[in-house]
């Protein structure tokens, strides 16, 4: 699975995150994102990991100088969609998209839904069913549910 974020700061909270639920399966993680050093990434994906968090410009790097493909990827998560095309990292999701298998699963987070992440949505998975969540709606989805039942970054939450 890779999952792609705008920005390193909530990549590294999401790997930090993954590790804890990871750390008592075979199932490993790697963070790839710019600000640190390649050769730790590099060693990552060379010796195998199941879930790739990066960010798009550094997964482009390593995809240019043949250190990872995306060939084996079934499930891809694209998070702040509306961000990244905010910054213009339009041509760099989907150049990474051409590279996925066709058959993958993909899952786009938004907070907001305009025409250019809608277009964006449809590359995606021309064949997926879209829907949202508006603060109203999911604030009375979470009053209904016990506590014990939903986690916001790994820590628990009240209502």
């Amino acid at each position: 699975m890779y999952q792609i974020w705008v920005c390193r700061c909530v990549g590294y909270a999401l790997h930090c995150r993954a590790d804890c639920f990871s750390s008592n399966s075979r199932i490993r993680n790697t963070a790839i994102y710019g600000g640190a050093p390649k050769g730790p990434q590099i060693r990552d994906l060379q010796r195998g990991v199941e879930v790739v968090i990066a960010t798009p410009g550094r997964l482009i790097d390593m995809l240019e100088s043949q250190k990872t493909n995306l060939r084996r990827v079934t499930y891809l998560v694209l998070d702040e969609a509306d961000r990244m095309l905010d910054m213009g990292f339009e041509p760099q999701i989907r150049k990474i998209i051409g590279q996925i298998r066709p058959d993958r699963q993909t899952l786009m987070f938004s907070a907001t839904w305009p025409k250019d992440v809608q277009r964006l949505a449809t590359v995606c998975s021309p064949l997926e069913s879209f829907f949202g969540i508006s603060d109203s709606s999911l604030q009375g989805f979470l009053e209904r549910l016990h506590p014990s039942q939903y986690w916001f970054y790994g820590a628990h939450s009240e209502p």
